[in-house]
């Protein structure tokens, strides 16, 4: 329950573009024969476009589903009475 409470908050929060990782490498290039250096440095991000903006609603509507069912099965846990045989 709390998974997919949090899941769907993220995806939520992310909105049309999800990103999933961010790499930076760099790479230092030194020339044998003289003393000169090169230095270069790539960025390498992959994302996910959503081809359809409505999915942040549909995740945001999963997401309120989730969370007011959690919060009754809560309230519900607290506020029952245990029953007793006594006899």
């Amino acid at each position: 329950m709390l998974p997919g409470i949090i899941c769907s908050a993220i995806l939520t929060y992310t909105g049309v573009n999800i990103t999933l990782q961010n790499g930076t490498v760099a790479n230092i290039v030194k020339n044998l024969n003289d003393s000169s250096t090169w230095q270069e440095t790539a960025t390498n991000t992959q994302t996910i476009v959503l081809s359809n903006p409505i999915w942040i609603s549909v995740h945001f509507m999963i997401f309120i589903t989730l969370a007011v069912y959690f919060l009754v099965q809560v309230l519900e846990l607290l506020t029952t009475k245990e029953k007793t045989n006594f006899g």
